[in-house]
């Protein structure tokens, strides 16, 4: 698996990702899912990469290990909120450098199982270059599975004026090179914080911890079980372009609590399929298609056969919960929160998320019934008509869901054949 980290919040969520790596190296038996070996040890399968420096020089001086100079790539200047500099300007200067070490990684592999990405899509990086190099892998490692862990703008957490744009712009590459998303929000994050811990301040650095304890329980199958964490989730994508999963992680607890919250099997069980447990969330009950479900923890061996029943009543369809176990330690990078026994990571293929991804396209529609900002994306390389390209493949995407939840009250018909 070799990790790619894209623009400020990517850079960010990434040092959180690899500090937790790094934290469970020692009790990780199959070191080389992510782990490239050199002369002084482990170094890890991954790129940073922003187009300017300033997260890139943050993640040098804060870390407590190295990482490979080679793969910390910046460029001279910022992305400035602009999807077009990240994709046609700027972007297209840093290219050749990204392409050369992926490839460099991709040859120190036995065979490259995966890429796994972070971004936010709101601002001018993580958005416009990921889109770019989205292309350029897709035609030189087109079997290698691809899965964007994303966070999606929060309307009431994003002062950039644009987003809309930037979040449409990359919408319309990733559902098309994309295997999988795993998409997160920061406002319904810091509400689950908020709900669940009392500490006196929440910054950033607890929203990435989120992200990375999801991203680290997905790829422990593989780590320490030898096993394809890809299953996790192919299994929930029905259609190629039904690929939104929505993740649920917990319990969190502040060390200072964890004597007092105390978990059964059961009350783990209920606690990550409830509303308080997700990192994306809709304002509608859920309508899962399917969801697999990771259990972490030293002792795990009972939790699928004693509950069985109640897993799998939580899936619309027949289909059943999708179970892994991962036999492994729960590890905290942060020092507030408890390293407590068990852990749940819950992986949703929700279609109630139209509801909430329709805001985005609402407010595309306000800016660009204006042509607001436009004059900025054109400047940068972007043809006058893509954005309302990328809207109308948007529309097309909700329409894909509207039908299936259509399908459900319309059984007699069976129009699967539109989505694949």
């Amino acid at each position: 698996m070799i990790h790619i980290h894209i623009g400020g919040a990517g850079v960010m969520i990434g040092d959180m990702l690899w500090r937790q790596y790094f934290k469970e190296e020692p009790d990780t038996p199959y070191k080389h899912f992510i782990f490239e070996e050199v002369k002084n040890g482990l170094v890890p399968r991954a790129l940073f990469i922003d187009l300017d420096d300033r997260m890139i020089n943050q993640i040098k001086l804060n870390s407590k290990f190295q990482y490979h100079p080679s793969y910390l790539i910046n460029y001279k200047e910022d992305g400035s909120n602009n999807f077009s500099k990240g994709h046609y300007t700027l972007g297209k200067e840093l290219r050749p450098l990204v392409e050369e070490q992926i490839r460099k990684q991709s040859e120190a592999c036995d065979r490259v199982q995966q890429f796994i990405f972070t971004q936010s899509i709101s601002g001018g990086t993580g958005s416009g270059f990921q889109s770019l190099l989205l292309n350029e892998l897709t035609k030189n490692y087109q079997k290698t599975f691809k899965t964007a862990f994303t966070i999606y703008p929060s309307a009431n957490m994003n002062n950039n004026t644009v987003y809309p744009y930037n979040a449409m712009l990359s919408i319309h590459q990733i559902v098309e090179q994309c295997n999988a998303q795993v998409i997160f929000d920061n406002e319904t994050m810091y509400q689950m914080l908020q709900n669940t811990l009392e500490l006196d301040h929440l910054d950033y650095s607890h929203l990435n911890n989120l992200i990375a304890q999801t991203i680290s329980s997905y790829t422990s199958i593989s780590r320490f079980s030898n096993k394809n964490n890809q299953e996790i989730l192919r299994t929930l994508v029905p259609y190629p372009r039904i690929q939104y999963i929505t993740p649920s992680y917990g319990p969190l607890i502040d060390v200072n609590d964890y004597k007092r919250n105390i978990f059964s099997q059961k009350q783990l069980l209920q606690y990550i399929f409830s509303r308080e447990s997700k990192l994306y969330q809709s304002v509608n009950n859920p309508f899962n298609l399917a969801t697999s479900l990771i259990s972490r923890g030293l002792h795990i061996d009972q939790i699928q056969n004693t509950n069985q029943n109640f897993i799998n009543y939580h899936n619309y369809y027949e289909q059943k919960t999708n179970y892994f176990g991962s036999k492994s330690k729960n590890y905290q990078v942060l020092e507030q929160l408890a390293e407590i026994n068990q852990t749940q990571t819950l992986f949703s293929n929700d279609l109630m998320i139209k509801k909430k991804l329709e805001k985005i396209g609402k407010e595309f529609d306000i800016l660009y019934s204006k042509r607001a900002f436009v004059f900025w994306f054109v400047g940068e390389g972007l043809e006058s008509g893509e954005l309302s390209e990328c809207r109308e493949n948007f529309e097309q995407l909700m329409m894909d869901y509207k039908m299936l939840l259509n399908m459900d009250n319309d059984s007699s018909g069976d129009d699967s054949s539109q989505f694949s």
